[in-house]
């Protein structure tokens, strides 16, 4: 029963092809499951950063994703990192002011008939 209620949450974000979630501060530190998204779909989650603070992150992803971190403001993307489509990538962003910023994965733009795995890591440290 219970898996029955987990997957009736997550069906409606496959269906959609794409997921936003919502991380909830303190990240100390946040390890995703395993996730799988529908073939071709984005992935994304936000979180309340404040200025000086460092997110650490860790990605896999099968078959690879780009990166990004991002934040919406007025209605235009501002993207603060980018990174080329890898299974395996980590670092460090450096948060410039306090605002809301979202971690985006984006699938390779070739079209796989299978769902992309991906697994996520994240925390964070005070600057100084």
């Amino acid at each position: 029963m219970r898996s029955l209620r987990a997957w009736m949450l997550i069906a409606p974000c496959l269906l959609l092809a794409a997921c936003a979630t919502r991380l909830e501060r303190p990240i100390a530190p946040f390890e995703s499951k395993v996730l799988e998204l529908a073939p071709g779909a984005p992935f994304e989650t936000c979180v309340h950063l404040l200025a000086g603070e460092r997110l650490f992150f860790s990605y896999k992803a099968d078959p690879p994703m780009a990166f990004s971190i991002l934040r919406r403001a007025g209605g235009a993307t501002l993207s603060y990192l980018l990174r080329e489509p890898a299974r395996d990538e980590d670092g460090v962003f450096f948060v410039p002011q306090t605002e809301d910023y979202c971690l985006r994965w984006v699938p390779l733009p070739d079209e796989v008939p299978w769902p992309t795995l991906l697994r996520f890591t994240a925390h964070l440290n005070q600057g100084g």
